[in-house]
C-alpha cells in the first residue's frame, strides 16, 4: 500500500472538514427550507379579511333587513292623533341584540289576547330599551304601516336601559281590542291609540327597544306576524 505523502494526508484531512462543516450547515438550515408551503397560502388568504365582516358581527344579526322590514305611518287618523311614525328597521323574530321574540298565539280573535314575550337567549347579561317601545302593524296591499296614533306629534320616551338575565325579558298582555292593544297603562307616556277599525287579515308585533343596534340613525326591531279572523 502506498505511503502518504505530508501533502496529500493534508489534503484528505481538508477535505474531511469540509464534509464535516457542510453537514453542520445543511442541520441549522433544513428547518427553515421545510417549511410547508400550504402554510405560506395560508397566511396570504387570512391577511385581506375585510373589516366590514367584523362590524357585521358586532351588529349580533346575520341578516340584512328583510325586504318589509320597514313600516309606514297609519294612513289616517281621527283629528287629534298624530299617525306614528315607524323609525326603525324590523329584521324578524331575531336574534338581535342577544334578544329573541316569541309569540304565544299567532292565531287570534277580536277580544283574544296577544301575548308576546322577548327573551334574553344569550348566557349574560343582555340590555333593553322600556317596554313603551312597541308597535302593532297591519300589512295592506302596499306593505306594513302601524295602527297607531298619539296625542303628542313628537312622543318622548324613557330611554333608561333595563337589564335582563339569561332566559329573562319582557312580556305584554295585549287584549285584542281598539283600546287594549294600546296597553292603556304600559303606554301612558306614549298615549297611543289605534287609529282605525281593527279589520281581519295579517298583523305583526314590533318592539324597537333593542339597545345597542344602531345604523345611520335608525333603530333595529324584532317582529313577529301573527294572523285576527273575523268576529
Amino acid at each position: 500500500m502506498p505511503s502518504l505523502t505530508r501533502r496529500r494526508l493534508l489534503a484528505v484531512a481538508t477535505a474531511g472538514l469540509s464534509t464535516s462543516v457542510t453537514g453542520c450547515l445543511t442541520s441549522e438550515t433544513s428547518p427553515a427550507s421545510e417549511t410547508p408551503v400550504g402554510a405560506t397560502t395560508q397566511t396570504q388568504t387570512a391577511t385581506p379579511t375585510p373589516p366590514p365582516t367584523q362590524k357585521t358581527a358586532v351588529l349580533d344579526t346575520t341578516a340584512t333587513p328583510i325586504e318589509d322590514g320597514q313600516a309606514s305611518p297609519a294612513p289616517s287618523c281621527p283629528d287629534g292623533l298624530y299617525p306614528l311614525a315607524p323609525n326603525w328597521v324590523v329584521h324578524g323574530p331575531g336574534p338581535l341584540g342577544g334578544f329573541e321574540l316569541n309569540i304565544e298565539n299567532r292565531s287570534l280573535t277580536p277580544g283574544g289576547t296577544l301575548v308576546a314575550h322577548v327573551s334574553n337567549v344569550t348566557d349574560e347579561q343582555r340590555e333593553t330599551g322600556t317596554k313603551t317601545k312597541y308597535d302593532i302593524q297591519y300589512q295592506g296591499k302596499s306593505g306594513w304601516h302601524s295602527i297607531f296614533g298619539t296625542k303628542r306629534e313628537q312622543v318622548a320616551y324613557n330611554d333608561l336601559a333595563y337589564r335582563h338575565k339569561p332566559g329573562e325579558g319582557l312580556t305584554w298582555n295585549l287584549p285584542v281590542t281598539a283600546d287594549g292593544l294600546t296597553g292603556t297603562f304600559e303606554n301612558a307616556a306614549a298615549n297611543y291609540h289605534v287609529c282605525g277599525p281593527l279589520e281581519p287579515g295579517t298583523y305583526r308585533f314590533v318592539y324597537w327597544g333593542i339597545m345597542s343596534e344602531k345604523l345611520e340613525n335608525r333603530g333595529y326591531g324584532l317582529g313577529r306576524s301573527f294572523t285576527v279572523s273575523g268576529e
